[in-house]
């Protein structure tokens, strides 16, 4: 997935990025996240962000 917009995060598990950051998605839509919540990796960190950040 693309990021679309920064994202600084604020809890311990979510992933920050960069507009324009490739991140590998990891989970889609499974529990205990959200349709709106992702799970992916990035640099070697894994973590969760808003799906609407990202194509």
């Amino acid at each position: 997935a693309t990021a679309l917009y920064d994202f600084e995060g604020a809890q311990a598990e979510d992933l920050p990025f960069s507009t324009g950051d490739i991140i590998t998605l990891t989970e889609i839509g499974s529990s205990p996240l959200s349709d709106d919540w992702l799970r992916g990796e990035l640099h070697g960190r894994s973590g969760i962000f808003p799906a609407s950040y990202v194509q």
